[in-house]
């Protein structure tokens, strides 16, 4: 739980555009649209973090982790953000 509330210390914001999600809905945004107007930004956050982390050589610090283990740590990580 430590090093999930540390990776989502780190992320919470990341790739921020500068918008709230209520102003992204009364856009009709992508992001809006994409994420059912929940929760717009932290699954934009979370999503495009750990797509950063899963897909960037050097990156990934789950590597190591077992299906179950990545899972937990997902799992924990949105929740937080």
């Amino acid at each position: 739980d430590k090093f999930a509330a540390l990776l989502a210390a780190l992320v919470h914001d990341f790739a921020h555009p500068g918008v709230t999600n209520v102003f992204l809905q009364n856009t009709r945004s992508d992001k809006a649209v994409l994420y059912n107007d929940q929760s717009i930004l932290e699954m934009f956050h979370a999503a495009g973090a750990f797509r950063t982390m899963l897909n960037t050589p050097g990156c990934n610090l789950t590597e190591l982790f077992t299906r179950q283990q990545f899972c937990q740590l997902r799992e924990t990580i949105v929740s937080m953000i």
